[in-house]
């Protein structure tokens, strides 16, 4: 049987040399951008914008089609450069004013819950695994703080943090006395009184602010400047 029967000879060395092509290792970004370029809705997409005027690497923008296919906002719309553009790490899905960025609020499209904005997602595809997801960690924990005025440290005295509600809200302790009472059989060491009762009150506060976030549809009116 003769391979090349019906094939244009003019297509017979590209198709030899698309063979020898084959053997190149490919990494993760130009693995998803060559499944980019044969993606039907993807070629459609892009066809429909390839037509505005090539402007400077830093102000190009084809806003909602990159997030859609997880480019950098910063494609030059050139098929060549794709994988230089291909978002490998997973995303995070935020609230920009609630992570303490300015922005016009007409810009935020609010998700998943428009009357809950204070939310954090990681956004994973089969593509991603367990070192994307370490590798963003610093930023996932300097958002965690930024929007819910949480951080690891708060997780270590939160026992404290809950019997000080407890003690306040259904026994009616004063802040004062919560605090000399901890003094007295907890914390012996400590000297200063009265800068155990704003940490006793921050740590009632910051209860207080947890058990809000859990009541669908409220939210803290305090947005992060």
């Amino acid at each position: 049987m003769n391979i090349w029967h019906g094939i244009q000879p003019s297509d017979k060395e590209l198709i030899l040399n698309r063979i020898k092509e084959s053997h190149r290792t490919y990494n993760r970004k130009e693995q998803r951008a060559e499944l980019l370029i044969r993606n039907a809705r993807f070629i459609k997409e892009w066809r429909e914008i390839e037509n505005i005027p090539p402007l400077e690497p830093t102000i190009i923008n084809y806003g909602g089609f990159c997030e859609r296919w997880s480019l950098s906002q910063m494609w030059n719309g050139w098929p060549e450069s794709l994988a230089e553009f291909v978002q490998a790490k997973p995303g995070l899905v935020y609230h920009p004013i609630w992570a303490g960025q300015s922005i016009d609020w007409n810009e935020v499209a609010p998700f998943p819950d428009d009357e809950k904005p204070d939310y954090l997602l990681i956004k994973i595809d089969f593509w991603t695994s367990l070192n994307d997801i370490k590798s963003i960690w610093p930023r996932v924990k300097k958002l965690k703080k930024a929007i819910f005025s949480y951080t690891d440290k708060n997780k270590s005295n939160f026992g404290c943090a809950l019997c000080w509600y407890d003690l306040n809200k259904k026994y009616r302790m004063s802040l004062g006395k919560i605090a000399r009472l901890w003094i007295q059989k907890e914390v012996p060491y400590i000297e200063d009184l009265e800068s155990y009762k704003i940490t006793v009150r921050e740590g009632i506060k910051r209860i207080d602010r947890y058990i809000k976030r859990l009541t669908p549809g409220s939210y803290l009116i305090n947005i992060p400047q």
